[in-house]
């Protein structure tokens, strides 16, 4: 017996004879490697084996076949493709399995499918290391408008039963206050996108915000939007609550923080005096109107 390469060139060492003593050059399925089947081929392996059912002792036996390239035995054990491959890999496959070309275009799963998939799912969860992957694998990623608004559309028209809520609710208990992965910090809701004097895009809550923007770049000035929340604790509806406040402005020059409201919303009010009380030694200025707007910029100007 002699070990010889792949003949597919993939570096893999195998005998030169198989198990029953017949040459063999290729490590198994590697002969295919580099060929490409025609659409027309594709078509009618597909339509060849469309209807036919994978018994359980040849699903098994497929499963012991395939045990012996399982994690370090695999030929592609630790290696990675480059960010060339990748590229060539994601240009190949747009359009081929899109839209109505996606095997499942038109197509969807009854009720019975939906319950097995439920089923078979419910208790499972990531792991500690899988979710450090998973969140390794998405930071720095973002999300584009474009694609924010296709999931928005994808979503609607989808009512959720208030079964589902209840789920939702239950499964969220621990997750409040401390316990939330958001807890301290930054969210935005509902706005207005401002891109600043330097090129950067910056997501303002409201029209009033956007004015005092302005009025930063058109003045020179360096600033920062939101860039700390505070830990407090604050009285809101007659309960003791812990929570974040997070100023508006920072302004470089001046070495304060700047408040702009148009008026208080729920428990901002609130949040705003704990802030002052809890943190006397940062300085933040509360602006609410136009006049009290020129006024600061007549002063620190």
């Amino acid at each position: 017996m002699t070990l010889i390469l792949c003949a597919c060139g993939c570096g893999t060492l195998i005998k030169d004879k198989d198990t029953q003593g017949r040459p063999q050059k290729y490590v198994k399925h590697h002969h295919q490697r580099g060929r490409r089947l025609s659409e027309e081929a594709k078509r009618k392996i597909g339509k060849a084996h469309k209807g036919k059912i994978v018994t359980e002792e040849t699903k098994k036996k497929m499963s012991k076949n395939h045990a012996d390239i399982n994690g370090e035995k695999n030929p592609f054990f630790g290696k990675r493709h480059t960010p060339e491959a990748l590229k060539k890999m994601s240009e190949n496959r747009k359009g081929k399995n899109a839209g109505e070309k996606h095997h499942y275009f038109g197509k969807h799963r009854s009720e019975e499918v939906k319950r097995k998939i439920s089923d078979k799912n419910k208790g499972q969860q990531h792991s500690e290391e899988a979710k450090k992957k998973i969140s390794e694998f998405q930071k720095g990623k973002i999300v584009t408008k474009e694609t924010k608004k296709k999931m928005s559309a994808a979503q609607k028209g989808h009512p959720v039963s208030d079964e589902t809520k209840r789920k939702q609710s239950e499964n969220h208990t621990d997750v409040c206050g401390k316990n939330n992965p958001m807890y301290g910090k930054i969210t935005h809701g509902r706005g207005i996108w401002f891109t600043a004097k330097n090129g950067n895009d910056i997501f303002l809550r409201s029209s009033w915000e956007l004015m005092f923007a302005n009025r930063l770049d058109a003045s020179g000035l360096s600033w920062k939007y939101e860039p700390s929340a505070f830990q407090i604790i604050y009285q809101y509806k007659g309960e003791e609550k812990e929570g974040t406040y997070t100023p508006d402005f920072w302004i470089n020059e001046w070495q304060k923080y700047i408040e702009v409201k148009g008026f208080w919303r729920d428990d901002a009010y609130s949040k705003f005096n704990s802030f002052c009380e809890q943190y006397p030694h940062i300085d933040i200025e509360l602006v609410m109107n136009r006049s009290e707007c020129d006024t600061i910029f007549n002063r620190m100007c």
